[in-house]
């Protein structure tokens, strides 16, 4: 009987939990690489990658935060672009570091490539915080609202800024002359 009804017990005790894991941001950037160019400009690109994700994130969230904000998205979106800015710094201090080994003209044009990328991507990180983020924080503030018609105008304008960005983020990887000519004509029609 005792041996039952600790049978019983144990069905009905809960597990104790795993132990939690806490999320750790890793880096591509590895400086034994750096004697290797195509080694490093890969590392360097997939750092890159990571940073038009966590732009793309901000992207989806700003629009978001026009339609229902509070002051914790608002401070959670800031913290996105702390650390675009992060990433930022660390990318173009390991480019640097990989410049100074001889590079033929292929990888020469794609570091210049990654570096150019990667201030751009800052800047979009800096507009969304520093523009689109203050009036975020003026509407929620005053209480204002979008017209109907306003807000679809908006939200059809985010879209097609949304898929452009995604566009540039794909031809940054996959350097496709047609799908950069794409681009250029959407960012023509927009």
């Amino acid at each position: 009987v005792y041996r039952a009804s600790e049978k019983i017990v144990a069905l009905g005790t809960k597990p104790a939990p795993a132990e939690t894991l806490d999320v750790v941001e890793l880096s591509a950037l590895n400086d034994s690489a750096l004697d290797v160019p195509s080694q490093a400009l890969a590392n360097a690109t997939r750092e890159v990658v990571r940073v038009c994700e966590t732009v793309e994130i901000m992207l989806k969230r700003i629009i978001e935060l026009y339609e229902s904000a509070d002051a914790d998205k608002i401070k959670a979106l800031a913290a996105l672009d702390d650390r675009v800015d992060k990433k930022h710094a660390a990318i173009k201090l390991y480019l640097a570091k990989v410049t100074k080994n001889p590079l033929n003209e292929d990888e020469a044009l794609r570091c210049q490539e990654l570096i150019g990328a990667c201030v751009k991507l800052e800047q979009v990180g800096d507009i969304i915080v520093r523009n689109m983020l203050v009036h975020v924080r003026k509407k929620l503030e005053r209480g204002l609202e979008f017209t109907p018609e306003g807000w679809r105008e908006l939200c059809a304008f985010h879209a097609s800024v949304l898929a452009n960005a995604r566009l540039a983020f794909n031809v940054l990887v996959s350097r496709d002359p047609e799908t950069a000519r794409q681009l250029v004509l959407e960012k023509d029609r927009l």
